[in-house]
């Protein structure tokens, strides 16, 4: 059932999907709705469910060729969604994370892992080539080669303006950040309170991690384990790409920092994560 509820939400985006100022085609859109839906952040935790549920089922032989490909499926199947539906590869990225981790704390053989490197790297090439789009492979390129946008006017602009307010480290304004309330929420926290703003909302953050992964390690219940893991994954790993972007370790990717960027949607989800590990 969460599997064709996910399917169903969002192949909604096909007819009511709206663009974002990013261009992904992320956002439902009803017009009876004062605010637009981001399906694929709801899905996070139908999909971190499926996964749990999956590997429970098959806890015993966990390594089997059918466990591993009943949840390789799932994994390819949403990201593909997102990917060719929204165009919206950030958000793809979060959903391959989560397998490797869960397959990984789930107890999966690393057999399958290394095969399973071996295997995006044969086709590594050929996604680059048809998948990538071009303004995407700039902002990887740019990040080591200086000569794609040397004056930083280009694909690095939102970048260096990040890091210019890190810098600036006061609360007098450095004039535009862009997305400054979302995807940039983290240059705004050191531009207005500095170093120690930033490690203060890091600490939390990461405290709010840890503190999943406590309730997952203390519960009894192997699917409720898997659970907890997979929202400390999702949760860290959007802390981890959200901050490098901002400090330029990372291409500009839109994802939100939890709890503290802009969007119903992240917020939601955000907190119904909580909800759950509260249960737990």
């Amino acid at each position: 059932l969460l599997f064709l509820f996910n399917t169903a939400f969002l192949a909604m985006l096909l007819v009511w999907g709206v663009e974002g100022t990013s261009g992904n085609k992320s956002w439902l859109h009803f017009p009876f709705l004062p605010f637009n839906i981001q399906p694929a952040e709801v899905c996070k935790i139908t999909y971190i469910i499926i996964l749990a549920k999956t590997m429970s089922l098959n806890r015993n032989r966990i390594s089997s060729l059918r466990s591993v490909g009943t949840l390789t499926f799932h994994m390819l199947w949403i990201v593909a969604l997102i990917v060719v539906i929204s165009h919206d590869t950030g958000v793809a990225l979060i959903f391959m994370f989560l397998f490797v981790v869960m397959a990984y704390v789930g107890g999966v053989s690393g057999w399958w892992f290394l095969g399973g490197a071996g295997a995006v790297a044969a086709v590594s090439p050929y996604l680059w080539k048809y998948f990538i789009r071009d303004d995407q492979k700039q902002r990887i390129l740019a990040l080591i080669d200086p000569s794609i946008d040397p004056d930083g006017l280009g694909v690095l602009w939102q970048t260096n303006k990040s890091l210019e307010a890190l810098r600036n480290g006061g609360l007098t304004s450095i004039g535009y950040l862009p997305a400054q309330h979302t995807d940039s929420i983290f240059s705004s926290i050191g531009e207005q309170l500095g170093m120690l703003g930033c490690l203060a909302a890091l600490f939390l953050l990461l405290a709010i991690v840890l503190r999943c992964i406590q309730v997952g390690m203390k519960s009894p219940d192997y699917m409720n384990r898997l659970i907890c893991i997979g929202i400390a994954s999702m949760l860290l790993f959007q802390i981890l790409i959200n901050v490098g972007v901002c400090l330029g370790l990372f291409p500009v990717v839109g994802l939100a920092l939890p709890f503290l960027s802009y969007g119903g949607s992240s917020i939601l989800t955000s907190f119904l994560a909580m909800g759950i590990v509260s249960g737990i």
